[in-house]
């Protein structure tokens, strides 16, 4: 008889749709494999999507009723703040899976190959999103919505 948390992935053959769907999927499964690891990691991404919905309205309320948009410096922070823990979550996610996944891909290919899963973000660096926040504002503001998103 086993006590606690038992941890499964399933891996089938219908799963290469992650490879090939769009990003969205992709950051799907990260967000829910994760997740599962790092229950913190759901509510910092829960935190992130709150921010981003309350920049985006804020953004529309600049656009259609003339509200400052100084106050965007507020929404910056706080989504360079979370968006940074989200990233980290997933950046450790993604290097121990490749520890693994290099180890097996060796064996199983007798060193042969070489394997890797890479994290493509917007923004790596907590400066540069937050001045990528900064120089796509007015593009923000004309659209309505944030133009340029870590997760």
């Amino acid at each position: 008889m086993y006590f606690g948390n038992i941890y499964v992935v399933l891996f089938a053959p219908d799963d290469i749709a992650i490879l090939k769907n769009e990003p969205s999927k992709r950051r799907r499964f990260l967000n829910i494999m994760i997740s599962q690891l790092r229950p913190a990691y759901v509510h910092a991404l829960n935190q992130y999507n709150k921010i981003l919905e309350q920049r985006n309205s804020y953004l529309k309320q600049i656009k259609f009723n003339q509200k400052s948009a100084e106050m965007l410096d507020v929404w910056d922070e706080q989504l360079v703040d979370v968006g940074s823990k989200v990233y980290g979550y997933r950046k450790e996610f993604i290097e121990k899976i490749n520890e693994r996944i290099t180890e097996i891909h060796q064996k199983t290919t007798d060193n042969k190959e070489k394997i890797e899963i890479k994290y493509k973000t917007n923004i790596k660096n907590v400066e540069k999103y937050y001045e990528k926040l900064k120089e796509k504002r007015e593009l923000d503001i004309q659209k309505g919505y944030t133009s340029i998103r870590n997760t």
